[in-house]
């Protein structure tokens, strides 16, 4: 296998100069997988995926003779003997092959069933459909098409001799190629009783993904059937597929040809099984206003999702395309399709330049310019004031461009790396340091360091689009959404498919399908070939996760309200409009220990912190503004931009950490603004009466306010420390407020009276 590597590898070098193939699998095109965690409740079987990609090239031999499978617990030192599965009857053990290729000439894909695969007593699985030269012959499958794949599922009673109290399993998979270098690969599953946290009418999938419809020398994916087998397995409920525009000419008969077939496929498989979806998407490579290529996810109609045609030029993966932003979003406009930029502005996300790559441009004086250093962390290169925005519309009546409705701002997860290639979780127990480490969060490839400049920009953007708001209420186009994706090119274990600043790389990362994801709010469930997902993407009613789930909602009388969407309460009273959260991790994720609520106006950014350890959290608008600005900068008669955040922190204790090649690990999840129009806000004044005072106070039971006069009183509440509300009932005589607090657990709360003409607040001690 390793000549064709060379060879693939010396055509890349000429065209290129480089010296270094990027494939999802690493070391050869024998690509294998296997999930990087299982939940011992809902699978029974740990699934292996074989892909043997390109068989049919100049000088290939892929003579396939056996796969032997060893396991072990993660704990134990050393593989024993593989397993077998010879005691099963014929049927019996192929019935534990599925997702598998079939006779295909159009696509040259050559059937796995074919390949007549026999249990025996001496390896996991050996290939029969013919036999090699030697003397005495062995049996082998000669593999000579461009595709041929399956997936092969190990049992819960083979597997589970191997679970010991560490709950992680290892895998070394031999593959014994007859006129070649035989291959190896070792993985590590982690077992959980936990998939991804859920809260009801939320659907996790993850927006960017690429199958074996991407292909070029330096990169792959995976089969459709597989991947969805796989995806399933780690807890998923969709996938935009999201293949390489540029790639779309690199096989099979024509590009259309190849876009109609990918449909065809991705229905079938939503047919088949409509518990977890596949949505046809296209990565776009396409040219900014600096003549530089960059990327955007492209999704079709929601109500006819195989409506869109292919629209593109092939170019772009070794030259440039005549695609540019401005035609893209045109035809868009013609299809009622919509796009998000895909890790649009972060110095770690940035095109290689060997491809003439780029990232966006906003070109907005309020931002640092190009090679100054960011607000946050590294060096500004998204804002180039003397080329035209590739974000913002040159039509008045638009903020930004007209069908460019978000930014895939979080990408690629990347906390780990590899010094090899190969075993990168040290199942072998090499000496140290090998396989995975810890990326510093200073890199500037770490996953947190990306995702803080996109929203560096992203804060200029919002602010943009609310200033203009703010000047014409008439202006359309003025919000933008975010969204999260893997960007992964089917690899569930570890990937080597990342960005590197300056050219392409092949670092293994702990990336893999669905470790950035976004959740959709589908109430109606995720719809025909997911239409109801590709209306929450477009309408923003999303949120973004590397795990964990914060939800961010509104109630007021004009009903409820979701992230993305945009609500005028000018003339409704603030203290009616509550913001409720929701917050949720497992053990995968950790403990929740931050939370917070972020307020942009369009001229700041603040931040609020709140305590949502419980898992919920509610506050008025009228409190939470109170509690984070003065009179002198509140927003008023404006609209404004509201998200929440929550972060979440594993500790990997004695064995775990060696496991896991880490201490401890944090996880995100983050809510799409709710953009809020605002009244005068008279009601959320402080009311200033010298003459009102608390007494006793500490006070463990009865606490009375005098000094109220006739004024009438429309409502009292008290605010706990972790933020939480109550209603008091009381009792007036005169000027004298009466409030029992006996029922009130200890503790230091914010009373707060509500006149017609303001609000009186002050702190009390319940002892």
């Amino acid at each position: 296998m390793k000549k064709y590597i060379v060879i693939l590898c010396l055509t890349f070098i000429s065209a290129f100069s480089f010296s270094q193939e990027q494939n999802n699998t690493p070391g050869s095109d024998f690509f294998i997988d296997v999930p990087t965690r299982i939940n011992i409740s809902n699978n029974t079987s740990i699934p292996i995926t074989v892909y043997v990609h390109e068989s049919e090239c100049t000088n290939c031999q892929n003579y396939l003779n056996y796969i032997d499978i060893s396991m072990k617990c993660a704990s134990s030192q050393q593989f024993g003997n593989p397993i077998t599965f010879h005691s099963l009857t014929y049927n019996q053990f192929i019935n534990l092959f599925d997702s598998y290729s079939v006779n295909d000439n159009t696509w040259s894909e050559q059937s796995f069933i074919d390949s007549k695969p026999l249990n025996v007593e001496d390896h996991s699985i050996l290939f029969t459909a013919d036999t090699n030269m030697w003397i005495p012959p062995i049996p082998v499958v000669p593999i000579t098409n461009h595709y041929f794949y399956f997936n092969f599922n190990i049992p819960y009673n083979y597997w589970s001799q191997y679970l010991c109290n560490d709950s992680v399993v290892d895998l070394h998979i031999y593959v014994s190629l007859d006129y070649d270098i035989d291959a190896e690969f070792w993985f590590r599953v982690f077992v959980y009783k936990d998939d991804f946290p859920q809260i009801t009418n939320w659907y996790r999938g993850d927006t960017h993904f690429h199958s074996y419809f991407t292909q070029n020398i330096a990169e792959n994916g995976f089969p459709l059937k597989s991947s969805k087998a796989f995806a399933k397995t780690i807890g998923l409920d969709w996938i935009t597929i999201t293949d390489h525009s540029c790639d779309y000419d690199n096989y099979g008969i024509s590009m259309t040809d190849n876009w109609a077939k990918q449909a065809n496929e991705i229905s079938n498989l939503n047919s088949e099984d409509n518990t977890f979806i596949f949505i046809r998407a296209i990565e776009a490579s396409i040219n900014n206003s600096q003549n530089k290529i960059v990327h955007s996810l492209v999704y079709p109609n929601p109500e006819e999702p195989f409506s869109m045609p292919y629209f593109f030029d092939g170019g772009g993966d070794a030259s440039s395309t005549n695609i540019t932003i401005d035609n893209m979003l045109d035809s868009l406009n013609k299809y009622n399709g919509f796009a998000y930029a895909a890790h649009p502005f972060s110095e770690g996300d940035k095109l290689s330049s060997l491809v003439n790559g780029d990232v966006w441009n906003i070109a907005d004086n309020l931002s640092p310019q190009n090679g100054s250093a960011a607000l946050s962390v590294g060096n500004v290169i998204w804002n180039n004031l003397s080329a035209p925005s590739d974000i913002y519309s040159t039509n008045p009546n638009y903020v930004f461009k007209n069908n460019l409705i978000g930014l895939q701002n979080w990408n690629l997860w990347y906390t780990l790396s590899s010094n090899t290639d190969t075993d990168p979780w040290n199942t072998q127990y090499n000496a140290e340091p090998y396989g995975f480490s810890e990326v510093p969060t200073n890199d500037y490839l770490h996953t947190m360091y990306r995702f803080t400049q996109n929203m560096e920009a992203y804060s200029f953007l919002l602010r943009r689009g609310l200033k203009m708001k703010n000047q014409n209420h008439n202006i359309n186009n003025w919000k933008l959404f975010l969204s999260a994706g893997s960007d992964a090119h089917g690899s569930f274990n570890y990937s080597n498919t990342d960005y590197v600043y300056g050219g392409v790389s092949g670092y293994v990362e702990n990336n893999y399908p669905g470790a950035l994801n976004t959740l959709v709010y589908c109430p109606n469930g995720m719809g025909t070939n997911g239409k109801n997902i590709l209306k929450a993407l477009k309408s923003g009613h999303s949120i973004l996760s590397s795990g964990p789930i914060i939800v961010m909602t509104i109630t007021s009388p004009l009903g409820f309200t979701l992230p993305g969407d945009d609500i005028d309460i000018s003339t409704i009273d603030a203290n009616n409009v509550i913001i409720n959260l929701k917050a949720i991790s497992n053990k995968i994720f950790g403990t929740i220990n931050n939370a917070y609520i972020i307020l942009e106006t369009q001229d700041n950014s603040y931040s609020y912190t709140i305590n949502i350890s419980n898992g919920n959290f509610s506050i008025s608008l009228a409190d939470l503004l109170n509690n984070m600005f003065s009179m002198n900068n509140m927003p008023i008669n404006q609209y404004f931009a509201i998200r929440a955040y929550i972060k979440t922190n594993k500790i990997y204790t004695g064995n775990q950490s060696t496991l896991h090649k880490k201490q401890s690990e944090t996880f995100y999840s983050f809510t799409n603004p709710i953009w809020i129009k605002s009244g005068n806000w008279d009601l959320v004044n402080n009311y200033n009466a010298s003459n009102i005072k608390l007494y006793p106070n500490p006070t463990s039971n009865i606490l009375y306010v005098n000094g109220i006069d006739d004024k009438p009183i429309r409502n009292i509440y008290l605010i706990s420390p972790n933020g939480a509300t109550t209603n008091m009932n009381f009792f007036k005589k005169f000027n004298t407020i009466e409030i029992n607090l006996n029922e009130l657990p200890t503790g230091v709360y914010i009373l707060k009276i509500i006149f017609d003409d303001g609000i009186y607040v002050d702190k009390i001690i319940k002892l």
